[in-house]
């Protein structure tokens, strides 16, 4: 019996998820008038559609504010907000971020603090999300292409204004409907 040759084929490309990076583009914002307690100053809407929690520690990387995160549990209709570090200069009761699972609809917050300095970010910063997502070509191309390789999608939030006053903060602090 003769032996026939195989054809060869290169190895299997594994193609798993990745995890999302959040980049925070470097700003300077005006100063903003101390009210006597810190407000939204500017925000960032994530878009996420399922929760997701962020890579901890996360240590200040904005100078002369305070980053938060945001999201409303439509179901149980209660806001979160927590804090991603602490700044001396903030009035702002919020407990710190510890890991929780962010819910849909996410925004990420700047706060501003009693300093005299203009909020500053001075670099893009990243933030390492739990959020998985997958390469969008994974069965396009016989040759590996760079998304199998990158272990990381990376996605570049954009700034908003805040509204003078967010929907339901004119009532009173302690009331649920603070987003």
């Amino acid at each position: 019996m003769n032996r026939q040759a195989l054809p060869r084929f290169r190895d299997a490309t594994y193609l798993g998820p990745r995890r999302t990076l959040l980049v925070v583009p470097s700003f300077t914002l005006e100063v903003p008038i101390w009210a006597g307690a810190s407000s939204v100053i500017q925000q960032y809407q994530i878009g996420n559609v399922e929760p997701f929690s962020l890579r901890l520690p996360i240590s200040a990387f904005a100078d002369d504010c305070v980053f938060a995160i945001r999201w409303k549990d439509e179901t149980l209709d209660i806001c979160y907000r927590f804090k991603l570090y602490d700044h001396a200069g903030a009035l702002l009761y919020y407990p710190l971020y510890a890991g929780e699972a962010i819910g849909a609809n996410a925004t990420l917050e700047v706060w501003s603090v009693n300093a005299s300095n203009a909020p500053t970010l001075a670099t893009d910063t990243s933030l390492e999300s739990s959020w998985l997502s997958f390469p969008n070509d994974q069965a396009s191309s016989v040759a590996c292409t760079a998304c199998c390789t990158e272990n990381q999608q990376v996605i570049t939030l954009s700034a908003e204004a805040p509204s003078v006053l967010p929907p339901g903060a004119a009532c009173n602090p302690f009331c649920f409907n603070l987003c």
